[in-house]
């Protein structure tokens, strides 16, 4: 599948959010410095990114993401968050949704499923204002996605934080898959999907780069 058409499903998403993709850096991967040894201030850094975000500036996602994998918020298997999202949803408890949102925001600010969350529980609410800015994070996530590559092989494989954005990004996108296996490469870890080829992706497969999933476990204690 060429990249201009994966684009371009993402662009009919984003008019049917009613926003307009915010531009960034995503459209290339950010180039790590190689800076001399110094203290850890990744925590820092990622909150002060996250922060100016929240505050309505233009941050790059890509550079975002690979900060916040850093701390010692990331976790790929955590589902609480939404769990936690879907009962206040599904039993309409929506200002007890909104508390529990400002208290982890920081935490989940750069997963798809998580702003998709809020974006329902703002709009139940009318605050649309709050809705639209989710909305405008899970393009920008979106686009930090596929600046990575376009999923048509391993070398083209997108980068995802955890499997279960690896769900969220097919649905948004109407990927239909029917099938998934983890496979190893040349040392290098990937998720390959079964699909069913379509408007949105005219490929079989579909790959995903789980590094950031497998380094964290690997950085487990045994």
């Amino acid at each position: 599948m060429k990249r201009g058409k994966l684009f371009k499903v993402l662009s009919l998403l984003v008019i049917g959010l009613l926003i307009m993709t915010a531009p960034g850096c995503e459209t290339e991967k950010v180039e790590e410095e190689n800076d001399e040894p110094e203290e850890n201030n990744d925590v820092d850094n990622y909150l002060s990114l996250a922060l100016k975000h929240l505050e309505g500036e233009d941050v790059c996602f890509t550079e975002l993401r690979e900060l916040y994998v850093k701390t010692p918020y990331y976790d790929p298997s955590d589902t609480e968050i939404s769990r936690s999202m879907r009962g206040y949803i599904d039993n309409n408890e929506l200002e007890e949704a909104i508390s529990y949102i400002e208290g982890v925001i920081f935490k989940n600010l750069v997963y798809l499923d998580f702003n998709l969350y809020c974006r329902t529980i703002y709009l139940k609410e009318q605050k649309t204002e709050l809705a639209d800015f989710h909305a405008q994070t899970v393009t920008k996530i979106l686009n930090a996605i596929t600046a990575s590559g376009d999923g048509s092989s391993p070398e083209n494989a997108l980068d995802v934080l955890s499997v279960g954005e690896e769900y969220a990004f097919m649905d948004l996108v109407g990927i239909e898959y029917k099938s998934q296996a983890a496979i190893e490469i040349d040392g290098q870890m990937y998720d390959v999907f079964e699909v069913v080829p379509g408007e949105a992706y005219d490929n079989e497969e579909i790959y995903f780069n789980v590094d950031f999933i497998f380094d964290y476990y690997e950085s487990m204690p045994d």
